[in-house]
């Protein structure tokens, strides 16, 4: 069920639990702080508890096909955008400026499509490969692209890769290496800042998951569906989750992590971020270890100030897993994903109470505050 509606929801897309305590006065990133992965705890993606076998780890490896050092640095220009005050139809103003007079303009164009994808016109050449229940998802999520429309300015994309196993939905995700800058031993979809180099997001999201996890940069097997409304990080990026489906569930045995950038590969359920209670089905981290240091068994979450939005409330999910904490963002943008994929909210309170929710109210907030995106 769930194939058919995301695909109508991105047919119609134009391209151009609350079981732990709050703390509604901490403050804190939004992204918290780095939780550490032991590499040894890294779980092949898809074991589940009735795996016959010891769960094998997955260790870095460079990929050999992209280099994610110099390379890429000389690559990634900085970008300063200057916030709308208002979104929609209504013109969207851009203030570019970088050290190299040779960057190329940002346009706003980069939002839009500019790569043929025979997935979002034509469903059928794919959904046939799924079963009944995931493929009712995809169709939901494709319903949920055509009909959307979004700000035309957006700075980093990351890929919502997903596919199917003993009939339920699975996501790709990674532990960030330990030696990086932000967010080291975090949880996270593979992705990152556009490049001047970059036609479009879509080809961000995936140019980014080729760097880290060596994905295929054309694969018969995976779909772009389409793109969801763009989210606000820690550092003031509009992020946008670029959603796609593999009909090949055995693509993820192939994948090597760029071991600069990814300690961990490994895949999630993707309705248990509705359902917490499905994580007992899954091989997951020791309850108390560097994993899962919290007094929960599933899922714990907490109500902070977040400095980034305003000094608002956010609400900190975190769930439990098979390698690092899915938590932050990441937990946000796959919630969504899986409330359009199921067509329904998930069994805990979402938000905090007067959390902003949309992106319009998140540029607002950080409009009043700063009128440039800080790109550090």
């Amino acid at each position: 069920m769930c194939l058919p509606l995301l695909f109508s929801f991105f047919k119609i897309f134009k391209p151009k639990s609350r079981t732990t305590q709050q703390q509604p006065d901490q403050t804190m990133n939004v992204n918290e702080e780095s939780t550490m992965m032991s590499s040894t705890h890294c779980v092949k993606v898809g074991d589940t508890k009735d795996a016959s076998s010891p769960l094998p780890s997955l260790s870095p490896t460079i990929s050999g096909q992209s280099s994610p050092g110099a390379s890429r640095a000389e690559l990634r220009k900085k970008l300063r955008i200057t916030i709308p005050d208002t979104i929609g139809d209504k013109k969207i103003h851009t203030n570019q400026s970088h050290s190299d007079s040779a960057v190329r303009p940002f346009k706003l164009e980069l939002w839009q499509t500019k790569m043929p994808l025979e997935t979002s016109q034509n469903p059928t050449i794919f959904l046939d490969h799924f079963s009944e229940g995931p493929r009712r998802c995809i169709e939901r999520l494709l319903a949920h692209f055509k009909k959307t429309g979004y700000p035309d300015v957006k700075l980093a994309a990351v890929l919502v890769l997903l596919y199917e196993q003993k009939g339920q939905l699975r996501v790709l995700l990674t532990t960030r290496a330990k030696s990086l800058r932000t967010h080291a031993g975090q949880t996270a979809l593979p992705g990152g800042r556009l490049e001047v180099t970059d036609a479009n997001l879509i080809e961000t999201a995936y140019r980014e998951a080729h760097e880290e996890v060596a994905l295929p940069l054309k694969s018969p097997d995976i779909h772009t569906l389409g793109m969801l409304e763009p989210v606000i990080s820690l550092h003031h990026l509009l992020v946008t989750p670029v959603v796609a489906i593999s009909t090949n569930p055995d693509f993820i045995n192939d994948l090597k992590a760029s071991e600069s950038e990814v300690s961990c590969i490994f895949s999630h359920p993707l309705e248990a971020l509705l359902t917490i209670e499905l994580l007992r089905s899954e091989r997951l981290m020791p309850l108390g270890s560097e994993d899962w240091p919290y007094d929960t068994e599933l899922y714990h979450t907490t109500d902070v100030i977040a400095a980034p939005l305003g000094n608002t409330t956010y609400r900190m999910h975190r769930f439990r897993s098979s390698a690092s904490p899915v938590k932050g963002l990441t937990s946000d943008i796959l919630i969504k994903t899986a409330e359009i994929a199921y067509n329904r909210p998930p069994n805990y309170e979402r938000y905090a109470p007067n959390q902003i929710q949309t992106i319009e109210e998140i540029l607002r907030v950080i409009t009043k505050s700063t009128a440039v995106l800080n790109h550090s």
